[in-house]
């Protein structure tokens, strides 16, 4: 004898249907229910389940559980008439439809979407389709990124209903923020990425929206790696030429002359951080006894957008994000007129 013979099982109905042919359905419980005046406010189910009981307890409002090996589901929901389909694999729930919830979905494991390439069908890379609708950092980087507190669907009109009528459903998290993107704004742009629900509403797929992302890094990366295999200055037109010991610096309103020759222990690092939005450290180091230096920032066509004087009791200046536009930029150190070193940094917005 075990433990297990001490379980015992109440139930206010119990239904058993047994089918020993190989063909057609059997039914333990069925249940169905219809309005004769359809309405919004109020509720036709075929089962309802409500589960209750002590605190110690597990409470169900509705259980299945599988007794099988074959292609089978624990619960099974479709929103198509006569949708029985032949399903593959144990399921403790399987869905033939769209799944809508109000609150919080959790997983202890992870969400996984079919990726399959043996289910994919007209595959096109996207870099091949970016040559007709512009790069996918251009077009992601024109979103704006919204934080926002959750109106309910319906809300404005459930408001309207007298109180005996007003359903008691409440949005679960009425203090949590949200962040997102505008679903018509991201319409414009992929429009795959969008859905319209029975209700009229918009919804975005933000699960598909992260090999775009992952593209966008793509393109970011193949930009800096583009950059690292050229010069520094020269290609900015700004620098020496290899036969050259002198350059030429041109703004509007000044004419610099740099030498390539550059004094000992000046150093010029990496600005951080890199890319940057709303302002990033340029840190250097000068000697005790340097001549007048200048920190100066090219655009990639060569114009210079910036001067800077430092000295060598500064270690770094800073460049704020709304002091130039979005873009590639080159920033040198000159000490004396000599150029230190020229390195590139990425400002996105």
């Amino acid at each position: 004898m075990t433990d297990l013979d001490y379980v015992y099982y109440y139930t206010g109905l119990r239904s058993f249907a047994y089918n020993d042919l190989p063909t057609g359905h059997t039914v333990g419980v069925f249940g169905e229910s219809k309005l004769s005046n359809p309405s919004e406010y109020y509720t036709s189910a075929g089962v309802w389940g409500v589960g209750g009981g002590t605190l110690s307890g597990r409470n169900y409002g509705v259980m299945g559980t599988l007794h099988t090996n074959a292609g089978s589901a624990g619960i099974y929901a479709t929103n198509q008439d006569n949708a029985l389909l032949i399903i593959g694999g144990n399921w403790s729930g399987y869905f033939y439809g769209p799944v809508h919830v109000v609150g919080q979905v959790q997983s202890t494991v992870g969400f996984y979407n079919v990726s399959d390439m043996r289910l994919k069908r007209d595959v096109v890379t996207v870099s091949d389709k970016e040559r007709k609708t512009g790069s996918t950092l251009g077009n992601l980087s024109k979103l704006e990124v919204l934080e926002y507190g959750l109106r309910l669907p319906l809300q404005d009109s459930i408001a309207a209903l007298p109180d005996s009528l007003k359903p008691t459903g409440k949005d679960p998290n009425p203090d949590i923020r949200h962040y997102g993107v505008s679903a018509q704004e991201l319409q414009k742009m992929y429009p795959d990425l969008v859905s319209e629900g029975e209700d009229g509403y918009l919804s975005v797929n933000y699960v598909e929206m992260v090999p775009l992302l992952l593209r966008s890094m793509q393109e970011m990366k193949a930009e800096l790696d583009e950059l690292k295999g050229k010069c520094t200055l020269d290609d900015a037109g700004v620098g020496p030429a290899p036969a050259r010991n002198t350059s030429t610096i041109t703004n509007e309103t000044s004419t610099v002359e740099v030498s390539r020759v550059s004094p000992v222990k000046a150093v010029l690092y990496q600005n951080t951080p890199n890319p940057f939005t709303a302002q990033t450290e340029i840190r250097f180091s000068l000697p005790e006894n340097a001549p007048q230096a200048y920190i100066y920032i090219f655009d990639m066509t060569g114009k210079m957008k910036k001067q800077i004087p430092v000295d060598p009791n500064q270690q770094s200046v800073t460049v704020a994000g709304y002091e130039l536009q979005a873009g590639i930029y080159l920033y040198s150190l000159v000490v004396g007129g000599q150029e230190i070193d020229t390195k590139r940094m990425i400002l996105s917005k």
